[in-house]
């Protein structure tokens, strides 16, 4: 019964960590297609920069929220909403044909993002033992410090094989 608890727990913090690395692994992978990206929409770099400022600004807007959305929702519907948001932005800018919709998809990952951090946080300072909150604590900033450093490999992978609509495509069966 406890093994079960502890695996639960676990898989939890696993699945909502693994939102939050691929927001990031997203965000560091797309910087470098940003000269693909200015040529495919024939914009200015200054532009296609707004999928990662804009993604940053959703998502530190929403994490100070984190304390706010767990008391008026549960952990599970908060979770639900945040990846329903980061599939519906990843099916938006996957099959974009303009920077706005990219753009827009970007927000909506951001929305998880902003909701997924915090959440992680929450779930292991609440439901985690005291004496493993530490081991769990180093667990989740670990998955979270480790997605910069995938991404610009995942983004030059994808920019030297494929085109950058599968940055996002690769992502929706692991969401």
């Amino acid at each position: 019964m406890v093994q079960e608890k502890h695996n639960k727990l676990l898989s939890a913090i696993v699945s909502i960590g693994l939102l939050s690395f691929l927001g990031i692994v997203v965000e560091t992978a797309l910087n470098i297609t940003f000269p693909q990206l200015t040529r495919y929409f024939s914009i200015p770099i200054s532009q296609v920069q707004w999928l990662t400022t804009g993604y940053m600004l959703v998502s530190t807007s929403l994490i100070p929220f984190g304390s706010f959305l767990l008391k008026r929702f549960r952990v599970i519907t908060l979770f639900r909403i945040s990846c329903l948001s980061f599939l519906v932005g990843t099916l938006i800018a996957s099959f974009a044909n303009s920077f706005n919709l990219v753009l827009l998809g970007r927000l909506c990952q951001g929305i998880a993002d902003g909701i997924a951090l915090p959440l992680m946080f929450a779930v292991i300072l609440n439901q985690v033992p005291k004496k493993k909150v530490g081991t769990f604590m180093g667990i989740g900033s670990l998955v979270i410090a480790f997605a910069p450093a995938v991404g610009p490999i995942y983004g030059g992978i994808i920019q030297d094989t494929l085109n950058w609509h599968f940055l996002f495509i690769i992502l929706i069966p692991i969401i």
